[in-house]
């Protein structure tokens, strides 16, 4: 006779996104919050928010999901660059791109297709340089 094992929820693997920095702290702060005001409006203890922030606990989507509303940012936004998280000034961009009319986002799309040959080419030459104007 086989046994059966039950895996209960509490026991089952979380979807595990960082360990490590991130940008906790930093949105924590533009949103003007101490760690024990914080806290409480993610549901969890500011010792342990603490341990997320210097990237000695685990940061997965579920914090990332309460958190975000909390600051007042993306849940993306919580991430290193490294792991995909974006500056200010790319979430500007994003944010625009997906307000522009069809037209427009096809225009910019074309133009930031048109400057992938200036990108340093693997195993190639670090800088392509720009043609010179002459005259």
């Amino acid at each position: 006779m086989r046994g059966v094992v039950l895996q209960f929820p509490a026991m089952a693997k979380r979807e595990h996104i960082a360990q490590g920095p991130n940008r906790v702290r930093e949105w924590r702060k533009k949103a003007g919050l101490t760690l024990k005001e914080a806290a409480p409006a993610i549901g969890l203890s500011w010792t342990h928010l603490a341990r997320i922030e210097s990237g000695e606990r685990e940061l997965n989507q579920a914090w990332l999901e309460r958190m975000a509303p909390v600051f007042q940012c993306a849940a993306a936004d919580l991430l290193s660059s490294e792991l995909g998280g974006l500056s200010p000034e790319e979430r500007d961009m994003v944010n625009l791109m997906r307000a522009l009319p069809d037209p427009n986002r096809a225009a910019i799309l074309a133009m930031l297709d048109s400057q992938r040959q200036f990108l340093p080419q693997p195993g190639g030459a670090d800088v392509v340089e720009l043609p010179r104007k002459t005259g």
